[in-house]
């Protein structure tokens, strides 16, 4: 369940429910995850608070993250897209056993094979009939929205990751494949509320 403070530009996120005050497992100070933004919001960091590997490693064996694991950035931007304006994202995800630094999200030239996964979105294309941008969601039945988007992989446009797309009235589907985790697709789609209906 996640919890945003506003004033911090931060969510946190529980892997436990955190109004129940009689979980015994639940500390409302440490989250599972926490996402952070910049002062514009346009930039957000995703941080696992306590890393797998070191979390059962003795203390003079772990891993270069000192406990914490960024597991995904994400920026946005918007593209003129024929007579139209999309919003975009430049994601990176981490999988696997890695950690690194926020620079490591800009310098990776090998894609998915040090841990860490670019992806970008799928723009769509500008139909004139319809005068409006329009991106194919595979047989979902979708209704136009500005928070509609697809992530692909870096360098493959067809292999899509992610696609968040508005199914109904107050209502968004979110579908999300290897490599990317719940956690991860859960952020991205959160980090897109901010976009003009």
């Amino acid at each position: 369940m996640p919890r945003h403070l506003q004033k911090k530009q931060t969510v946190k996120f529980f892997t436990y429910d955190p109004d129940d005050k009689e979980c015994s497992l639940f500390n409302p100070d440490k989250p599972a995850f926490v996402m952070k933004s910049g002062t514009l919001t346009d930039e957000w960091r995703v941080i696992q608070e306590r890393c797998d590997d070191c979390c059962y490693a003795p203390k003079h064996m772990s891993c270069s993250c000192c406990g914490m694991k960024e597991v995904a950035s994400i920026r946005h931007k918007c593209e003129n897209v024929g007579d139209g304006r999309s919003h975009c994202l430049d994601v990176c995800i981490a999988h696997g056993d890695c950690a690194y630094s926020q620079d490591t999200w800009v310098e990776s030239s090998n894609n998915g094979r040090d841990g860490v996964q670019k992806l970008t979105t799928k723009l769509p294309v500008w139909n004139d009939d319809l005068r409006s941008l329009v991106l194919d969601f595979a047989g979902r039945r979708v209704s136009p929205s500005s928070k509609n988007f697809q992530l692909a992989l870096d360098g493959n446009p067809d292999y899509v990751v992610c696609q968040h797309a508005k199914i109904g009235p107050h209502k968004f589907g979110l579908d999300f494949r290897y490599p990317m985790t719940a956690v991860q697709a859960f952020s991205i789609a959160l980090t897109g509320v901010i976009w003009d209906k």
